[in-house]
């Protein structure tokens, strides 16, 4: 409710393909299986929750010895950690209810856990899973908004928004190997970086016309991005967080990365605690994993980087107050300027097409610039951008400014971005 109030809406995390050994539902299957008789078949109506598992008596990839029973059961990420058999009607009921409990206490939605691995080596068989999870969700809320994660390469995860849940995470351009990563350090040139964005909006919206992209850039799987840019500089993690902030749908940033947070190797790591304070017992500090490693936050806490206006943190409010200024950002689907697109420098026309949509016809173009030195764009190259008017900018330091000269001559500092409002269309 205090979310709520802030114009804040909550996401909860459901986990559908896996249950903690402790869970009771677990426990009074093992419970069961140890006291039944050796050559016994199990019988469901004696214990019901043996079948919300996987359990075989032959040993099988995937599966872990039940201790005190000759049984194996499905765990294909961790022992502590047992596949549900979502076959089973009675499973999918019980997340009916779960998913009708948090909606009931004001829920917004769900993001779905390891959407690929609900049935194993099987996507066909795991879509399906998730769609009946979204149908009986938007059954009880056809405004929950569903996310999920579907950890795998574009191709296959784009075949999830065939469930009719509302976004994926687009992996693509995650990490320290995704595009993202690759086009700031220089492996990966900056139009095949655009041709790549407007290639993953097609592909998505052939499963589903109504899809909204996540794109995000880490999480807590992953090593913190400040990590990526060592020989770099900071510059490097700027600029990435920007332009992940400046991708359609709805851009996720996982806490800390607006600090410029260290953390690799460990999952401990990764996971350390929001550095609010550099003090661990100011307001709202926590310990942290039990496991993990010490680390140094070399770009320093929220309350170090707050007042500061070359801070990271001041770069991610910039780059998110353009996000929420401008709407196409979000809302638009991408036209790659090829005339003003190269190695180095991409454009991109971003222009809402929805007819429904209150932003319809309105559109942004997005000059991004991955060399660390200054480029000059000649916006009379193209009709899209000779029509349009500087509107905005996001540079690495505050100091810089693109600048648009008379002669519609677009000089853009190192990494820096402009954005352009471009002639709304007539509808």
């Amino acid at each position: 409710e205090a979310c709520h109030a802030r114009g804040i809406r909550v996401i909860n995390d459901m986990v559908m393909n896996h249950s903690s050994v402790a869970h009771p539902w677990f426990t009074e299957a093992a419970a069961y299986l140890r006291t039944l008789p050796a050559g016994e078949e199990p019988d469901a109506a004696v214990c019901p929750t043996v079948d919300w598992y996987r359990f075989s008596r032959e040993p099988q990839k995937g599966y872990e010895p039940l201790p005190g029973t000759e049984w194996y059961y499905e765990a294909r990420f961790w022992s502590g950690m047992p596949d549900f058999n979502l076959e089973n009607p009675e499973v999918r009921q019980a997340f009916q209810e779960i998913a009708a409990f948090w909606l009931a206490h004001g829920c917004d939605g769900f993001r779905m856990d390891a959407v690929t691995s609900y049935e194993t080596d099987d996507t066909e068989g795991s879509v399906a899973e998730l769609a009946r999870f979204a149908e009986d969700v938007h059954a009880l809320s056809p405004e929950a908004y569903i996310v999920g994660e579907a950890w795998a390469d574009v191709a296959t995860y784009a075949r999830f928004y065939d469930s009719g849940i509302d976004s994926l995470f687009d992996f693509d351009f995650a990490g320290s190997e995704g595009a993202i990563a690759k086009a700031v350090r220089g492996n990966l040139k900056a139009d095949q970086f655009a041709q790549r964005i407007v290639d993953n909006e097609g592909l998505f919206a052939a499963h589903n016309p109504d899809y909204i992209n996540a794109p995000f850039y880490t999480n807590h799987d992953m090593a913190r991005s400040a990590g990526y840019y060592l020989k770099q500089g900071e510059a490097c993690t700027k600029q990435a967080e920007g332009l992940n902030l400046l991708m359609g749908g709805n851009a996720f940033l996982y806490y800390g990365e607006e600090l410029g947070m260290r953390g690799s190797g460990r999952d401990e790591n990764k996971r350390a605690p929001m550095l609010w304070s550099n003090d661990p017992d100011a307001p709202g500090m926590c310990a942290g994993p039990p496991e993990m490693e010490t680390i140094e936050h070399k770009c320093g806490s929220l309350a170090a980087q707050a007042s500061d206006p070359e801070s990271i943190y001041q770069y991610v409010k910039r780059a998110i107050r353009l996000r929420n200024t401008f709407p196409a950002i979000a809302r638009g689907e991408s036209r790659m300027v090829e005339a003003l697109s190269d190695e180095r420098v991409c454009v991109l026309e971003r222009r809402v097409l929805q007819e429904d949509s209150a932003a319809c016809g309105e559109a942004v173009i997005l000059v991004i610039n991955l060399d660390p030195e200054p480029r000059m764009l000649d916006l009379k190259a193209d009709p899209s951008t000779a029509a349009a008017e500087l509107a905005g900018m996001l540079t690495i330091s505050p100091e810089e400014s693109v600048v648009e000269t008379p002669e519609r001559m677009l000089q853009l500092p190192g990494r820096g971005i402009a954005i352009l409002q471009a002639a709304a269309e007539e509808q």
